[in-house]
């Protein structure tokens, strides 16, 4: 099952079929020599086109990728979907509009997963409702966004991948979780001829022909390519049998992401350890015993405990045992019952888990080899106590057996086995020096060259085991050059030395030397480690993010079981809580937690909660995410990963204040520095922190405070210039460049007013045109400042008017640039030109182009004052009204209000001024209400006096009013 590749690009819109519907249709029009008509059709051109526009924003496509479907749409930055079972077989996607072609395909679309697409265009808000109808209830759906492209993916698959038909093997290797060799050791004793009407019951009812075992294959070679068919199962994709969905090409690597993966927290997968114990083999190849009848007592007794071995009767034989060695303590069948019954616990043990059984049958074991040391079963019995120890990982056991026995046996044909077991023990007692002498001795001596061969392989697991990786993959690459025949038999060589090269950061050799595994090895034990690996080493490299997913939802799929696909499924999820809502989300943390309490891997607990916050981080939530990692931190003060939850918890502090910044909301940023100044801020290893900290001084009025910061942080950043460090704090931090700092000081200084040293700053600006076009406009208005603050008021409006002209097709950046050219123009005395470029604001904002409000604000301000200049004091009052009504519930412009009924006052209109006047309130207000309440009173005196009547004409209609 392929379950992910590189995905095909989004069908593209067919401008030329849409253009054609319009031409058409507006031909059509054109017939229709009548207005009415005409003025119709123009709008539902209009219409139309509107809608072909939306639409063609979002594009499709529906794939077969191996053994799912895949869902993809592409033209979003944000995306607002839902997605439910709406039924058994149904499922429910609301999506934008898009194009026609993606509809097309959708309604034609069946395969065995999905067996029909309709798409109902009258949803909500005018989105799109798309229902799958899938083909089976077991069908399973998983969406997840990417950001780089921004696509939204739905996959459709079946969440079990069928078991392969496996050749019957016996009952005792079912039952074990062994399967047998192929080579079976000599029998030992004899059968008695001599059996009567006694029952027979085969040792292994379920063994093959002897024949049969000439077609046996070695455990050691299972899932390699060499095992035949029964080798291309596990991860194998006949579509891509080189697996060329996870080569990355070294375009697509980028070395930021390879930065900022430094950041990030990965778990140590288990070394792949071939065994080196022959347990199995000793069990399948048991003795079969037999005992020659006689009239005795004692020999019926031993027959019938025989009889209950044979027929598998593990309870009966136990009770009968027992009594057995008390009646018979020194029973001439002493030693077959003895084995039978060491037998029939180590079986017990197996079948149950059961350590009394383990022990009874590792002390019968014990007691056998003590007592009948020259037996023909002894040299068995030896080795299979050896073996038991070293499955149970008892080293110190093991080892004891294995030196005993190479040291008494020196001519066994086990030999060669044994030293191989006996450098394992060391390995597993962390004695690396022992362990090496051992395999060279091996790999020396080995009377079977299979043996030496193996031995040379497993030289690099000592260097990896000891973490010395670089050691580790030369001596794996020596056992591949010097045994290449081999490279098929022994998967330890790829696979650890692509974990070596990961622990290395060699991360293109790493994915090189697991490709190698799986093209070898497609169906191992390990290789849902191997997938999740990969998923986690395209994301380092920085591959597209589908990809990525792509890799973890097949090691999910093909390796439910492993630890590794539990690692890649938090991944999944951590990445896809960004668009879950509250329900989901709440039960994906609640998996993420059930998988790390699960889990047999070291620090998973610790990796789940960092991807949790990771997960929370993604949607915005920085105090959740913080809450999280700072009671954890508090919780866990013992745990050697505290400082990745140090750095996630600073991140999480950072992000935060840069989000405040970006909302204006600088006081927040001045309370949550304090709240954390004597904790996590404490001397923080990070630059922005003091950036965000100077940029919510600066915006707060304390100008000396914020240079004094942002002076600081230029030598800091000066000091590091050009060197590695400020390459990775540029990846994981929000740092400005030094020509933003020097804007920053001189706007600082210009608002100090410290004209010649916000001079100075801004010929330090080496590269204007490379600033973010927000800076821009500041860079070019505090040139203009300064040139104003000089008297160079033409030289400031040249400034101005420059970067309008070169930012004709950036609109919603200029309406800043026309207020500052305008205020330019009234103190120049050029109120024409002045009142033109606010009037080019005025209709930006008609237009709908976004315009900031206190912008807007001051603009309709100082187009009243224009006009008031200009004397049209009519189109004034309309200007500071229109002010007054947007503004006057938000900001203080008792000033504004006063100023209108001033000019009505002046003008004679002395009842529309009081209107005006009336609303005057609040303690700003109440200033400028005195001034018109005796501005007012004035007024009512001169009535008095009807020779002032005759000259002021507009008085008299207050008057008779009153």
């Amino acid at each position: 099952m392929r379950i992910q590749e590189e995905f095909s690009k989004g069908l593209k819109i067919q401008p030329l079929k849409q253009m054609s519907k319009l031409s058409f249709f507006s031909l059509g029009c054109r017939i229709l020599d009548v207005t009415f008509f005409r003025l119709v059709c123009a709008w539902m051109m209009i219409l139309i086109s509107g809608q072909m526009a939306s639409a063609a924003d979002v594009s499709g496509h529906v794939s077969r990728v191996g053994d799912a479907t895949h869902v993809e749409f592409r033209g979003k930055d944000q995306w607002n979907y839902e997605l439910e079972k709406s039924g058994k077989q149904k499922v429910r996607l609301v999506v934008p509009p898009f194009d026609v072609p993606t509809e097309a395909v959708m309604k034609t679309w069946s395969d065995a997963l999905v067996s029909g697409i309709s798409v109902d265009k009258n949803g909500k808000d005018g989105k799109y409702i798309i229902t799958f109808d899938l083909a089976s209830d077991k069908v399973e759906s998983f969406d997840y966004l990417t950001d780089e492209p921004s696509r939204l993916i739905v996959d459709f698959y079946l969440p079990e991948v069928p078991k392969q038909n496996k050749p019957e093997e016996s009952k005792t290797a079912v039952k074990k979780g062994k399967a047998a060799k192929g080579k079976r050791v000599a029998k030992k004793g004899k059968i008695s001829k001599d059996r009567g009407d006694q029952d027979y019951t085969k040792r292994n009812a379920d063994r093959d022909p002897a024949g049969s075992e000439l077609l046996g294959v070695d455990d050691s070679l299972k899932g390699s390519r060499v095992a035949g068919i029964a080798g291309l199962t596990g991860v194998f994709d006949g579509n891509d049998p080189r697996y060329s969905r996870f080569i990355v090409k070294d375009h697509e690597i980028k070395e930021e992401a390879i930065i900022a993966s430094k950041q990030n927290i990965y778990i140590r997968f288990p070394m792949l350890s071939m065994s080196a114990s022959e347990l199995s083999t000793l069990v399948e190849n048991s003795p079969e015993y037999a005992i020659r009848p006689n009239d005795e007592e004692e020999n019926k007794r031993a027959r019938f405990l025989l009889t209950l071995f044979m027929k598998n009767r593990p309870a009966a034989f136990l009770k009968t045992y027992d009594f057995f060695v008390r009646q018979y303590p020194d029973s001439i069948y002493d030693e077959i019952v003895r084995n039978l019954s060491a037998e029939t616990h180590y079986r017990l043990y197996t079948e149950t888990g059961e350590a009394l059984h383990y022990a009874r049958a590792k002390s019968e074991y014990e007691y056998l080899l003590a007592k009948y040391p020259d037996s023909p079963l002894a040299e068995r019995t030896e080795l299979f106590l050896g073996y038991m120890d070293l499955e149970r990982k008892d080293g110190v056991g093991a080892l004891q057996v294995f030196q005993r026995f190479l040291e008494t046996k020196p001519n066994s044909t086990e030999r060669d086995k044994a030293q191989r077991a006996l450098g394992a023990a060391y390995l597993m007692l962390k004695k690396f020096a022992d362990a090496t002498k051992a395999y060279k001795e091996l790999e020396k001596s080995a009377k079977d060259k299979s043996m030496s061969k193996e031995a040379t392989y497993r030289l690099g697991d000592v260097a990896f085991s000891r973490r010395d990786y670089p050691e580790a993959i030369k001596l794996y690459q020596e056992a591949l050059k010097t045994h290449p025949e081999s490279e098929s038999q022994f998967p330890n060589a790829h696979y650890n030395m692509a974990e070596s090269f990961f622990w290395t950061g060699d991360y293109p050799k790493s994915l090189e030397h697991y490709l190698a595994y799986l093209r070898l090895f497609p169906s191992h034990d390990h290789g849902g480690y191997a997938i999740t690996r990969i998923g986690e080493l395209m994301e380092i490299m920085g591959v597209d993010q589908g990809r990525v997913m792509g890799a973890f939802l097949e090691s999910y799929f093909r390796f439910r079981e492993n630890p590794g696909a539990g690692v890649a499924r938090v991944r999944m999820l951590s990445q896809r809580m960004k668009g879950m809502k509250e329900n989901e989300l709440e039960r994906s943390v609640k998996e993420m937690r059930e998988i790390g309490d699960k889990s047999e891997l070291p620090r998973m607990g610790e990796f789940v909660n960092l991807m949790i916050a990771d997960g929370y981080h993604r949607r915005g939530e920085y105090k959740k995410a913080l809450d999280f990692l700072v009671s954890y931190y508090q919780q866990n003060p013992t745990s050697s990963n505290l400082d990745f939850f140090h750095r996630r918890i600073l991140r999480n502090i950072t992000d935060d204040l840069g989000g405040m910044i970006a909302r204006n909301d600088y006081m927040d940023v001045l309370g949550t520095f304090s709240k954390h100044s004597a904790t996590w801020l404490k001397n923080p290893d990070r630059l922005d922190v003091p950036y965000f900290l100077g940029q919510a001084y600066e915006r707060a009025g304390v100008f000396k405070e914020a240079g004094k910061i942002y002076g600081s942080l230029l030598a800091s950043l000066d000091k590091i210039k050009g060197t590695s460090e400020e390459r990775e704090r540029r990846v994981n931090e929000h740092l400005p460049t030094m020509d933003e700092l020097y804007l920053r000081l001189s706007s600082v200084a210009l608002k100090g007013r410290q004209t010649t040293e916000a001079s100075q700053h801004l010929q330090r600006i080496e590269k204007p045109d490379q600033l973010k076009p927000e800076n821009q406009v500041e860079w070019v208005e505090n040139m203009a400042h300064v040139a104003e603050e000089r008297g160079k008021t033409k030289e400031a409006v040249k400034h101005l008017l420059s970067l309008t002209d070169s930012w004709k097709d950036k609109p919603e950046l200029l309406p800043p640039i026309y207020l500052r050219l305008a205020e330019m123009q009234i103190k120049g005395g050029q109120l024409d030109d002045a009142e033109s470029s606010l009037g080019l604001i005025k209709k930006m904002q008609a237009n709908k182009v976004s315009v900031d409000e206190d912008v807007w604000a001051k603009a309709l301000e100082r187009r009243g004052d224009v006009l008031l200049h200009q004397g049209k004091s009519v189109a004034a009052v309309e200007a500071y009204l229109e002010m007054l009504d947007e503004f006057e519930d938000k900001r203080p412009l008792a000033y504004v209000r006063y100023k209108v009924g001033s000019i009505l006052y002046e003008k004679g209109d002395l009842k529309g001024a009081e209107k005006i006047w009336a609303s005057l309130s609040g303690d700003n207000g109440q200033m400028y209400r005195k001034l018109a309440d005796e501005r007012l009173t004035q007024a009512q005196w001169q009535d008095d006096y009807k020779k002032y009547i005759n000259r002021i004409p507009a008085m008299s209609g207050v008057k008779k009013g009153r």
